[in-house]
């Protein structure tokens, strides 16, 4: 079932690996988790669910990582079935800082692909 949202689980592990990854993590994915802290929404999952206590930061960071690599796969694999077409996409900041969310993960997916690269614009 993960391989549906994970299409490339080698890409997807060598991401955890840079210093990007880490930068993403404390800038962008730790202060997220502390804002949603704050706001009192770590007790309700995605689909509903309410929890008893706050959701960890392990899953609250799993979560994130799902939905970028979710993202940038279905961007690449349309860019892949529309090969004369230009997707534009406009996805929350968060996604796009340090070349780690869904744009960053659309290019690895592109470039595994042999396929043209992706780029970002932040408003």
């Amino acid at each position: 079932r993960l391989a549906r949202y994970i299409p490339a689980p080698e890409g997807f592990g060598q991401y955890s690996r840079t210093i990007a990854f880490k930068e993403y993590t404390d800038y962008v994915i730790r202060p997220s988790y502390a804002l949603h802290a704050r706001m009192g929404i770590l007790r309700r999952t995605v689909t509903g669910q309410t929890l008893d206590a706050d959701m960890p930061f392990r899953n609250f960071l799993s979560g994130r990582l799902l939905w970028d690599e979710a993202m940038g796969s279905a961007a690449a694999n349309w860019v892949r079935d529309h090969p004369t077409g230009l997707l534009v996409g406009m996805i929350g900041s968060d996604h796009v800082k340090f070349g780690c969310g869904a744009a960053g993960r659309c290019a690895r997916a592109l470039k595994q692909g042999g396929l043209g690269g992706v780029r970002t614009v932040l408003l």
